[in-house]
C-alpha cells in the first residue's frame, strides 16, 4: 500500500518520540530548523547511494563496460561536484588537471571536495595519466601500469585552494 507523502509526514507528527530518541528540530511535526547544505554539524541519518559517473562530467553514468566506455575517455578537469564516485576509461595518454578556484579573492575557494576516480585501462594503449596543477609530490600512491584492463582508484581532495591525490592499485 502507498501512502501519500502528505499522509505519510502527517503519521510521523502523531508518532510518539520513544525513549532515548534524538529529537531533531523539524522531526515529527516539531517546529524548527530543516536539514541545510549550508549550516554545519547537522546530524545525517540514512543515506544515499552514490551512482559513479563519468569523471568527463557529461551526465553519463559509468557502467565499467568497456565497450560502453568510448564516451568517458580523454582528459579532463576534475570536478568532485559530479558525484564522489567517478570513472574514466584509460585508452591512451590524458592529463587531469586540478579544479579552478575561481572564487579565492573573495574568501571563499571554490571547487572544494573529495571523490575517487575509478582508472579502469582498456586496451594497449593504456599510459599512466599526468597530473597538472596538484600541491602535492609528483605521483604519490602506488605506480600506474599500462595492463589492460588495469584498475586504479584515485583518491582526489582539495581544501581552501589546495588539492592532492593518492593512487591504488586495486590488482
Amino acid at each position: 500500500m502507498k501512502i501519500p507523502v502528505t499522509a505519510l509526514a502527517l503519521l510521523l507528527a502523531l508518532v510518539p518520540a520513544q525513549a532515548g530518541d534524538f529529537i531533531m528540530p523539524g522531526e515529527r511535526g516539531h517546529p524548527g530548523d530543516k536539514a541545510s547544505l549550508t549550516r554545519a554539524n547537522q546530524i545525517l541519518r540514512g543515506g544515499a547511494i552514490a551512482v559513479s559517473v563519468c569523471a568527463l562530467g557529461n551526465g553519463i553514468p559509468a557502467t565499467g563496460a568497456p565497450t560502453n566506455s568510448n564516451m568517458c575517455v580523454g582528459s579532463f578537469t576534475l570536478n568532485c561536484g559530479w558525484g564522489p564516485l567517478q570513472t574514466i576509461f584509460n585508452n591512451g595518454a590524458f592529463t587531469i588537471t586540478a579544479p579552478l578556484t575561481p572564487f579565492a579573492g573573495a574568501g571563499f575557494v571554490g571547487n572544494e571536495g573529495s571523490c575517487i576516480v575509478k582508472v579502469i585501462n582498456q586496451g594497449s594503449a593504456a599510459a599512466a595519466p599526468t597530473f597538472s596543477g596538484f600541491t602535492v609530490k609528483a605521483n604519490p600512491g602506488d605506480p600506474f601500469t599500462s595492463t589492460n584492463l588495469s584498475i586504479f582508484y584515485i583518491s582526489f581532495w582539495c581544501i581552501r585552494g589546495h588539492c592532492g591525490y593518492n593512487n591504488t592499485a586495486a590488482q
